[in-house]
This record gives C-alpha cells, structure tokens and sequence, in this order.
C-alpha cells in the first residue's frame, strides 16, 4: 500500500510514523528545503521537494499510483486543492485533509475530493457540522421522530453508539445526561455557505440527539461527553485511524520555536536557556530554536518565542522582520516576546525599546519581557565601542538568569493549558 503525505508539520510527521510503523510504503512533499534536510535522516521513504498545490509536483511525487493521500498543511485552502487534485485529476481512492479553522469545515466534503476531515484544531461541535448525517457516520436519534425525552433515556441505534451532540436553531451542543431531544428542526447552511454554493441553501434536518461509534466519544456517569476524539470511517487504513483517534488537544506533542536576534551571542544565549527549560519541563513538547532569518515559515509550530538584541532603543532588522512579515501566522498560536540588551545599574530602561509596542500588536504576544543585557568592549566594533563609550554604558555581564527562569516558567504553565 502506498501513501502520500502533503506537509511534513507535526500532524503530517504523526500519520508517517502511523502509516511507516504499519508498512505503507510513504512519500512526503514538503515545500520547505530546510525542513527536508531536517527530515531526511528521520523519516523513512520518500521525500519530495515542492508545492503539492502544483499537478507536477503530485505527480512527481506519485499521486497516480498512490492508495492513499492525506493533505496535512497549515492553510485550509491548500488542503483543498491538494484534495481536488488528488481525486479528480489523479483519482485516489483515499483522501484525508486537515481542517486548521473550523469555520472552514463545511467545505471539507466530496466536493472537494475530501472522504474523511481532520479537525485538528476543532471540537466536536464542528466535526459534526461538518459531517452532518452524511454515509451514515452520524445519525438522528430516535428521539428526533418520537418526540421530546431527556439525552440519556434516547435508545441508541445500533449497538456500540454514544449519544453525542445536540442542535438547535443554527447551533449544536454537547449532549447533557439532562438536556431534551426536540424533533422537527432544521440546521440551515450559513449564508457565507450558501453563497460560495452558488446561492442555493443547503438545509440538513438538525442532529437533535446524535450517534457516533462509541470511540468517537466517552460519556461520564452523568452522561456528559468527554474530551472528543477526530475519528475517521472504518474504510481508512487502521494506522491512520490510529494517528487520527487522539483526543483534541491531546497526544499530538506541542512544536515549540524559540529564535532570537543576537548581535554578539548574548541574546542567543538567553534563547537557548529559555529553551532548555521548556524542553526540562515539557520532555513531550519538541523545542527547537533557530535564528530568525532562517525562519522561512512557522505553520509547523504551536507556539512561539521571539528575541532580540535591543541596540539604539530598537530591535535588530531579522527579529523586527520576521514579526512583521509573519504576523498573521504569529496571531494564530501563543507568542511571547523578549528584549535584551540594556545594562547598568539599574540595567532596566524606563521605557520598553521603541517598536516593541507595535510588535506586541501586530503578533499578539500575551506577554513581553525585558532583560538585562551583557556588555563586553572587546567583542564591539569600533563604532559601537564609541557609542558604548558615549553613552558610558559599563562593561559586564547583567543578565539575571532567575529573572530569566522565572519567566520561562510561567510561558511552561501557559504551554500546558494548550
């Protein structure tokens, strides 16, 4: 059996060691050179260079022959395409997309060419807009035609189902041992739905009391559901059911970059000591640190902290750039900022460095941080010896490490709540 990977993230490296540990023959395509070479001692198979949104690359790539293609990308829009192509042009039997925003899961059907979508990032309520009651996968209840009872008094067809989710008017709900199954609703498309759809409306009767199979959701004594699981139809290879069933916000291990600008080394120590503690606290999470003008994307990465050496009252041009230019990116997952360079005694400024407001804006940091810096004449070019003269910055090392920890600590607590 042969598998193809669009996207080499962290869900993309999850279904290859899924899909490798079973014996499927893999290909991946990833688009960032940097990030292959980073693969290519790790990953068994092949690895192709290239955009799968492009024909050439999936048939490079061997989209013609393969059994089974999975679009893992960041970009819901690129999933889509890789989906289209695969089925229409290519015709694969098999295909999985990713869904990143779950306001985009609507899409994710055989229109697109998709079989089974992941809402990676999603809770159950949008998996089951999504799906709908579609190949039987979710069903109404009996109670939708017998009348009004309370969830857990809804008998259950067949045998091995679970009672998963309530709707009502343009909104579902977890299913509550408590909570009323009302027959005759209707769950309409919403209009940006409709219109993309050519303006014809695309009403579903409304999955009043829902079944799933049983490990699609776990219920409580008192009939509450528990955290839901991403579970694909039985005809799905059972490797990548396996890679697809952890619970959201679960087993999938947090991707953490760490990158900061440092002109000398100093800041860039503070980076990897930052490093070194999540990865101390969190030995699940994968941590990487890198530099920021090696930085070409950051759609693998569920969190982020960005430095910079701070010279003249402003971050140095890779760090302010790499904010800027990947923003959007940034606004999507936690990200925390910090600022080195300033020494003395007291080493702190009064005023945070001159563009760090406006980063925090365009990247939503939860937080910046400014440290102590560290100063050694030897290591300055002239110019900057005259400034540091001028300016009768001390010489020394100011940096307070448990200032530093402290801090790294608390980016750890906020990981853990994600």
């Amino acid at each position: 059996m042969r598998a193809l990977i669009a996207g080499a993230g962290r869900l993309g490296l999850q279904i290859a060691d899924a899909l490798g540990g079973s014996g499927y023959e893999l290909t991946i395509v990833e688009r960032d050179d940097e990030r292959i070479a980073e693969l290519e001692r790790r990953l068994p198979g092949r690895l192709v260079s290239g955009d799968a949104c492009e024909p050439a690359v999936l048939e490079d790539a061997g989209a013609r022959v393969t059994d089974l293609l999975v679009a893992t990308t960041g970009e819901d829009e690129d999933n889509l395409v890789i989906s289209l192509l695969a089925k229409r042009q290519f015709g694969v039997s098999r295909v999985a997309a990713r869904v990143n925003d779950p306001d985009n899961a609507w899409l994710f059907d055989d229109r697109w060419g998709v079989d089974i979508a992941m809402p990676v990032a999603a809770p159950l309520i949008s998996l089951i807009e999504a799906s709908g009651t579609a190949e039987g996968r979710m069903r109404p209840a009996a109670a939708a035609q017998q009348g009004q009872r309370p969830v857990r008094e809804t008998p259950l067809d067949p045998c091995g189902s679970v009672r998963a989710a309530l709707g009502g008017g343009s909104q579902a709900a977890q299913a509550g041992g408590d909570r009323s199954a009302e027959p005759g609703g209707r769950h309409e498309t919403p209009d940006h739905a409709r219109t993309a759809a050519g303006g014809h409306a695309d009403p579903r009767t409304a999955c009043h009391a829902v079944w799933g199979p049983a490990n699609r959701t776990s219920m409580s004594s008192g009939g509450r559901a528990a955290a839901p699981a991403c579970v694909p139809p039985p005809g799905l290879a059972p490797a990548l059911r396996e890679a697809m069933s952890a619970p959201v916000g679960g087993q999938l291990a947090l991707r953490v970059l760490v990158t900061a600008a440092s002109k000398h080394g100093a800041t860039a120590e503070i980076a990897e000591r930052i490093a070194a503690a999540l990865r101390s606290a969190l030995p699940a999470a994968e941590v990487d640190v890198q530099v920021p003008s090696k930085v070409t994307t950051l759609e693998r990465y569920d969190a982020v902290v960005l430095g910079s050496a701070v010279y003249a009252g402003r971050w140095l041009d890779s760090a302010r750039n790499l904010a800027v230019k990947h923003s959007a990116e940034l606004a999507r997952v936690p990200v925390w900022l910090f600022s080195s360079g300033p020494v003395g005694d007291p080493p702190k400024p009064d005023e945070d460095p001159v563009d760090a407001a406006p980063l925090v804006v365009a990247t939503g940091a939860r937080q910046h941080a400014v440290f102590a810096g560290k100063l050694e004449r030897h290591h300055l070019r002239f110019a900057e010896r005259v400034v540091a003269t001028a300016l009768r910055a001390p010489s020394g090392d100011f940096r307070d490490w448990a200032a530093i920890d402290a801090w790294a600590s608390r980016i750890v607590q906020e990981l853990q709540k994600v």
